[in-house]
Formats: C-alpha cells, structure tokens, sequence
C-alpha cells in the first residue's frame, strides 16, 4: 500500500498585519487538508496509542457504574463446584455378559421342552434373588406349592453363593448362578441398577432363543398358577403403574379371572404410559423382541443420571411405538391399591406385589407384606 504523503506542518504565529483574503481562504484550506491526514493515519500510523482519560467530573460516574455491575452479577456467572459425573454401571456385551446370557438362555430352552399341564409350550417363568430376598422367595410360591406343572418351568436366577445354596438345595427348583454376586442395595443406589437392568438381560437371553418369556420380582407371591394368554395376542404383558378399579369391576366382575385388563381402565402415569416391570412378559411371537431390550438396556448403559429401569423401559416403548402393549389385570395385584381389598374374597387375586414406594423398600417391610398377603382366605 503506497504511504501517505508527508503532510505539512503549520506554525501559528502573532499576525502584524491584516490577511489579504487569498491569504484567509488559503489557511482555511491548510487546516482542512490536516484535519483529513489525521483522520486517514490515526494513532497507529503514526506508532501512537489512544489513551481516553475521562474528564475529572466524569471519574465518579465511571467508578459507580463499575460497581453497580460487579454487584448485579447474574448468579448463573457465579461458578460453582459440579456434581460428582454419575458413570452407569450397566453393562452390555461384555465377554462375561455374553457368556453368562449364553448359558442361561441355554439352560432355560431346556426348560421350556419339559411337558407341563399348567404353562403352555415354549414358556418359561423365572425370578432373582439373593440371600437376603430369599425368605421372600421361600414365600413366593408357598400357595403353589404342589403344582409340579409350575415348577418344572420356573428357574432361579441367584445373586449369591448362599441364594444359590439354599435354591439347589430343593430338587424341586432349578437354579442358575449369575457370575457377579449382589448383596443389599438401597433404591437407585450401590447395585440396585445393576440389578433391575438383569432382568431385561435375562428376558433377552430367553427371547434369542424364541421363548415366551415372563419375570415375576422376588416380592411377588402366587396365589394360584398365572393365566398365561395365547401368544398372538400380545407382544408385552406387564403389570400397570395404576388401576381404575370402579371402572375394570364394572367391566369384569369380580369373580372372574381375566389375564389382562381394557385399556380404558389403566391409569397412565410417566411419558402417558403405565408399567411396571415387576411382573412381565415377552411373546414368542414379538419378532423385534431382542431389539426392543437391547434398547432398554443401551439406555442403562448411557444413562448419565440415576434412574431405573421403568424409565429406560417407557423411553424404549415411545422410540418403537409399534409395540402391543397389554396390562395384566388388577388380579395380578399391586399392595399399594390391593390392601384395601384382601379382605373380599370375591376378588381371585392372582398374585401380589409388594410395592411399597421408595422410603419402605426394605426387605424386611416387604416380607411382612407377604405374609399378611398369604393371610388372606382362600
């Protein structure tokens, strides 16, 4: 870029004389042609800084601007320390997941060819536990305890060396070591994730070998053998979060036994959707089964905050909409509404799940709730 030229410097000095007006006119030009070379190089041109220095009436005015800035700080800018980063500890896919998966899914098609009056072909029913749920288990099926049609189809998935002792020590039950060991674990802390996510990981292990597959929770007794529904009707069964019981008793009367409910007696709750894992079922006939639970489980696996299963399983029903999703009905009862009904005998109960919200799920208080439960006439 070609430099400016050298602009002219200009020396006042006392004036002796009036000023021809040629002479006026030229100065007038003068002085414009420096306010334009000022204006074109600027400071930097010339190797200058620009230094404003506010006037003395107008320090205090920037004084207290500066103030009332600093102490308008919005609390968002104020920084403060963040939260431990939660790492879910759900695994998938690992050699000792795919090990373990093998095998069981193994071990329950075996099942599955053993004849039974009771459970229809292709099903197997299983539940987990370990040591410390395992006085609900011995209660689980204290009811049906004769029907050998049942337990030829109910394995035991245990969490622990003294589960899986007590398990094998009754030749009616067939057990199944998992390969890590569970102990006590308070709702969504230590290894509760771990476990609620096992299930779904053994449901997909049956349902890669073309079962019908149904968990029950270790806090679920049976009043009688569950009415299993023809595969071609469902794909999910599961029990619902809440029940219009006026509305299902005046559809179906109390003294019948249906194995799901209408739609138009289910209370919907979180994402519009009403489920709870705690009694459920996958059909033989759901071709994208194994893809619907390896959805929930990836879920698990990325989950970058505490949550459970039942929300990883209703974020998996609203990606595959298509999904038939049938309710158990309210005879596969839930203690929380069911309490208040032990005492009709008319109601056929078909189960009962001792679901007591996060502050009573102790296992302790669970147990009392069974037994009260098994209380109830026949």
């Amino acid at each position: 870029m070609a430099a400016h030229p050298r602009c002219p410097t200009f020396t006042k000095g006392p004036l002796s004389r009036p000023l021809p007006l040629s002479r006026l006119l030229f100065l007038l030009l003068l002085l414009l042609h420096l306010e334009a070379c000022d204006a074109a190089e600027g400071p930097a041109a010339a190797g200058e800084q620009l230094v404003t220095t506010p006037a003395a009436g107008q320090q205090q005015t920037l004084a207290t601007t500066a103030g009332s800035q600093r102490n308008s700080t919005p609390a968002a800018a104020i920084q403060r320390p963040k939260p431990p980063q939660f790492h879910s500890p759900v695994t998938f896919g690992s050699e000792h997941d795919n090990a373990w998966a093998q095998d069981f899914g193994q071990l329950a098609k075996g099942v599955s060819l053993k004849a039974s009056s009771c459970v229809p072909d292709n099903t197997v029913i299983h539940t987990m536990s370990n040591s410390i749920d395992w006085k609900m288990v011995e209660l689980q099926t204290r009811r049906i305890a004769s029907e050998e049609c049942f337990f030829i189809r109910f394995v035991i998935i245990t969490l622990d060396d003294q589960a899986h002792a007590a398990c094998t020590s009754n030749p009616a039950l067939q057990c199944s070591r998992y390969y890590k060991t569970y102990g006590r674990a308070e709702y969504l802390q230590g290894s509760y994730i771990e476990v609620v996510f096992l299930k779904l990981k053994s449901l997909l292990a049956m349902v890669q070998q073309g079962l019908t597959a149904y968990f029950f929770d270790a806090d679920v007794v049976f009043f009688r053998v569950p009415q299993f529904p023809p595969v071609d009707t469902f794909d999910i069964i599961l029990q619902a979060d809440a029940y219009d019981l006026p509305c299902e008793f005046k559809k179906i009367p109390k003294t019948d036994n249906p194995p799901y409910v209408r739609p138009e007696c289910v209370r919907p709750s979180v994402f519009n959707l009403s489920t709870n894992t705690g009694q459920i079922g996958f059909s033989s006939n759901f071709k994208r089964a194994a893809r619907f639970l390896e959805d929930v489980i990836m879920c698990g696996v990325r989950m970058k905050a505490r949550r459970g299963n039942q929300y990883c399983f209703k974020v998996a029903l609203l990606r595959m909409r298509s999904v038939r999703l049938v309710h158990l009905s309210s005879r596969y009862a839930d203690h929380r509404w069911a309490r208040q009904y032990l005492n009709d005998t008319k109601i056929k109960f078909m189960t009962y799940h001792a679901v007591l919200g996060h502050a009573g799920r102790a296992a302790s208080n669970k147990y009392q709730v069974l037994l009260k439960a098994l209380a109830r006439p026949q």
